[in-house]
């Protein structure tokens, strides 16, 4: 009986390490794309997301597959892991960070607009992923593009402050005035 509870105690404990253990394939991926392998980081970032959980809210491996994939003309694929990314939760900042540099060259209205195919790809990410591009657009001083989206934000959550204050000021910028003193009152 001891011989019995000794060996399935060393099951689960096997089964609890196994599964804590952190995924081999994404630290030589992430390896091999430190050091300029994009193809052979590639191949390992497929082995990566094939031993991934799906419970699991890494994120930082779909982000950095999306890069090499981009990297390596792989647009799509790159534009799904990004998507992927923000279904595991990643930071709107970061993902925004990582399209803005990668996929986007900077380029502002590529960015809005792989946001909003990734929010039509998994629209669990909207509320955040909009709030994040608003932010990232009125920064960029493209305040007819940001107010759309807080406009938006703020019919789903109207007692939000924060919002309000920037879609005001960004209808002040674009010389809407009589709009932004509503949002004032």
């Amino acid at each position: 009986m001891r011989i019995l509870f000794l060996t399935i105690a060393y099951i689960l404990l096997s089964a609890v390490r196994l599964e804590a253990a952190p995924n081999r394939f994404q630290e030589l991926a992430d390896e091999l794309f430190s050091s300029g392998n994009k193809e052979k980081a590639f191949r390992t970032y497929g082995d990566a997301i094939r031993a991934d959980s799906p419970e699991d809210h890494n994120y930082e491996l779909y982000i950095n597959a999306g890069d090499c994939a981009y990297l390596l003309n792989y647009k799509q694929i790159a534009l799904s892991y990004y998507a992927i990314s923000a279904q595991k939760e990643a930071p709107s900042n970061l993902l925004i960070n990582h399209i803005s540099n990668i996929y986007c060259n900077g380029n502002v209205g590529c960015i809005g607009n792989t946001i909003k195919q990734i929010i039509a790809k998994y629209p669990e990410t909207s509320d955040s992923l909009s709030v994040a591009i608003a932010k990232f657009l009125y920064s960029k001083a493209r305040y007819e593009e940001a107010s759309p989206i807080l406009t938006e934000l703020l019919r789903k959550d109207s007692s939000n402050v924060h919002l309000k204050s920037i879609l005001a000021d960004a209808l002040l910028h674009s010389n809407n005035s009589d709009s932004a003193k509503v949002l004032y009152q």
